[in-house]
């Protein structure tokens, strides 16, 4: 990802006190890439859909497409709509030797290096049987893929879906730069890609807020919570002083230039400042431990005499529970973990989000469990539950006889594959999945899921080396090379196997003299 800027902001879609009313837009920007893109994008390439449905701007892969926009009128937010086209084998979150497949959209003001306002950072999926984060953000949402799409497969390529974007944002400046990135893990342009259609800028009429405060979006009981408030007065201002209200029974840390924490009033104060400077303030809270609440931040700007309140972010929230744990009670039990387990093995979907259970929320429950079951959040790993004994997260390797083998339709083959978990891990699990072509006859100590296409082994709870084993067999109508390529998951970490295994039909054996010699 080529994301750069505050490492405080994720997604922002802010709401000012100040917009109580219907506000009036304005457009500055319109194209739906009929005849062309014009100078004011880095590429200006168009494409037309297999269907003759739509032309638009693309097709693009693991490329930066800006837009550039100036002389802007006096405004201070800015809404960005579009259709964001999705081309082709995308596998969202949690492909097999493949992404994510992640794409972001980014705002700033041309030729400035800071702010860059992340509007989204997603992953895709072009088959309902994937998981991707859209609409919310990576890494840590599941949905199944193309929830959200407004068309599927519309456009006449063997896989696609168009998204209808919308953002609204805080931006003053006079001039807008709207960045596009397709993700560095996105394969070729012939098997993902992506393009833009149908876009329109506008901004509002409203003035300006002075202060805009910035939070993450959950936290986690006994750690830090970073707020930044963006201070930028209207020109010719005087002076102007800041006083934020932290949530109560919160530790305050980290005040910067020159404020103080009044414990009397519970108020983070700031200045007086003489002047018309932009800075950006900041502070921490640390929550309690085994916080689980929504806590709220208010506060106020006085500029030259005059107050209002702080703008943006009003309000984070705990961290998710982890969805092995139907009774939210920050412990995953022995009931809840094989119900889980026993879910996932057969394919079915779960109750909670996400349905269709990844591997990885599979070890890292059984880890949990295994180390007594109570658990907390923490956004800085993935997946973002860590057990309260602080375990190590384990690993291992899984080895399969990797290369080309030519094989006979109807004669059965046996796979063999060998786990061998770190010392200590606690929980581990495998997934193979079988191609088209190709039929399971005995699954072996596993359980294959015919819809999915996969059998599964596991989950394993203990770190004991196995050889797992399963017959498979090609069809006698099929005529294509089968890939096999497992994974296996060690509390919670992903590790794939050594190599491809490949069944080849006979047929397709290069008998050419070249060949030969």
């Amino acid at each position: 990802m080529r994301v750069a800027g505050r490492v405080l902001l994720s997604i922002f879609l802010l709401v000012w006190a100040s917009f109580a009313g219907a506000q009036t837009m304005t457009t500055v920007y319109s194209n739906d890439f009929n005849t062309s893109a014009g100078p004011e994008w880095s590429d200006t390439h168009l494409a037309v859909s297999p269907n003759h449905t739509r032309t638009f701007l693309g097709r693009f892969g693991d490329d930066n497409v800006r837009l550039n926009l100036v002389a802007l009128p006096e405004h201070c937010s800015v809404t960005v709509s579009f259709d964001l086209l999705i081309i082709g084998s995308w596998e969202g979150s949690t492909g097999y030797y493949a992404g994510p497949d992640l794409w972001d959209l980014n705002a700033s003001v041309p030729g400035d290096c800071c702010p860059v306002e992340n509007l989204l950072h997603a992953t895709f999926a072009n088959c309902s049987c994937r998981y991707q984060s859209y609409p919310e953000t990576y890494p840590n949402v599941f949905n199944p893929g193309l929830t959200g799409a407004e068309e599927i497969n519309s456009l006449g390529y063997d896989l696609d879906s168009v998204y209808h974007m919308s953002f609204t944002f805080y931006h003053h400046q006079d001039a807008l730069q709207l960045s596009f990135d397709g993700g560095p893990l996105l394969q070729v342009l012939e098997d993902e890609s992506w393009g833009i259609d149908d876009i329109v800028v506008q901004v509002d009429s409203e003035s300006c807020c002075r202060a805009v405060r910035y939070l993450p979006t959950v936290y986690a009981g006994g750690t830090d919570v970073p707020v930044a408030i963006e201070v930028d007065p209207n020109p010719e201002a005087q002076a102007y002083v800041l006083e934020e209200n932290p949530p109560s029974d919160w530790t305050v840390s980290d005040i910067n230039d020159g404020g103080v924490y009044d414990a009397g009033s519970g108020l983070i104060k700031w200045g007086p400042y003489f002047g018309d400077a932009p800075r950006t303030l900041s502070y921490s809270v640390t929550a309690p431990s085994g916080a689980s609440w929504n806590i709220n931040f208010n506060g106020t700007i006085s500029v030259d005499g005059t107050s209002e309140t702080i703008c943006g972010d009003t309000a984070v929230s705990p961290g998710s529970y982890h969805p092995a744990d139907l009774d939210a009670d920050w412990m995953i039990s022995d009931d809840e973990l094989t119900a889980y387990a026993a879910t996932w093995r057969r394919g079915d979907p779960w109750s909670m989000a996400p349905e269709m259970i990844p591997a990885d929320f599979v070890t890292n429950a059984g880890m949990i469990w295994k180390s007594g079951g109570s658990y907390s959040f923490d956004g800085t790993v993935n997946p973002p539950w860590v057990a309260d004994d602080a375990a190590k997260s384990g690993g291992g390797r899984l080895r399969a006889e990797s290369g080309v083998l030519v094989v006979l339709p109807d004669v059965p083959v046996r796979m063999d594959l060998s786990v061998e978990p770190n010392e200590g891990t606690r929980a581990y699990l495998v997934e193979d999945r079988i191609p088209e072509g190709f039929v399971i006859m005995d699954a072996g100590e596993g359980l294959f899921d015919s819809e999915a296409g996969v059998v599964r082994f596991g989950p394993y709870f203990d770190d004991q080396e196995r050889t797992l084993s399963y017959t498979v067999m090609r069809l006698d109508d099929s005529s294509s090379s089968g890939i096999f390529r497992a994974t296996a998951s060690f509390d919670g970490v992903e590790v794939a196997e050594n190599g491809d295994r490949v069944l080849q039909p006979v047929g397709l054996i290069d008998r050419s003299p070249a060949a030969v010699q």
